[in-house]
């Protein structure tokens, strides 16, 4: 018993370490001037077109419209998936919190720092402005994968219940 204690605690660790370390990369690409960021999503750009050129064989446009693609879609959404699912193990591995409370918590905060990362942190930097548009699909992405987690757990929890339920029912009429 004290070994899956153990395992399951050092598995918390990890999930804060990824959580904690996911805040920190968002919080300083955020932070980035309006030159540094087009650099790093240009970078981005040029290898997801040669992705899509190798897979699909066919040569792929490097227009705005790409790039703008590219940073919103795996810049933002899929960042904030990512974020989201870890968030989500985290704040749900919890067991000293009610299960509501740990909901409120998960998706509290990733609302609250999505329009963070918008409109304090880019608003500070120069050469960027925020945008209401993002912070949706980073709540999005951020909300993508936690309900999915959310629907399983409520699954089983409801069948945990129903299970323990029914177990106490036939232990008391015996």
């Amino acid at each position: 018993m004290k070994n899956k204690i153990l395992i399951y605690r050092i598995i918390q660790i990890i999930l804060l370490i990824s959580y904690i370390g996911l805040l920190v990369f968002y919080t300083i690409k955020s932070l980035e001037t309006g030159l540094q960021s087009s650099a790093s999503s240009d970078k981005i750009s040029d290898i997801t077109a040669d992705i899509i050129e190798n897979v699909t064989q066919k040569p792929v446009e490097k227009t705005e419209s790409f790039k703008t693609s590219v940073r919103k879609y795996i810049g933002h959404y899929s960042y904030f998936v990512a974020l989201g699912f870890i968030s989500s193990l985290l704040y749900f591995s919890i067991k000293e919190l009610k299960l509501k409370y740990r909901y409120i918590i998960h998706f509290s905060t990733g609302l609250i720092y999505a329009l963070m990362t918008e409109f304090w942190f880019q608003a500070v930097s120069s050469g960027r402005g925020p945008n209401i548009n993002d912070v949706g699909l980073d709540y999005l992405g951020f909300s993508t994968l936690s309900f999915i987690l959310s629907i399983i757990l409520l699954i089983y929890y409801y069948k945990r219940n129903i299970k323990f339920k029914y177990n106490n029912l036939i232990y008391r009429y015996r």
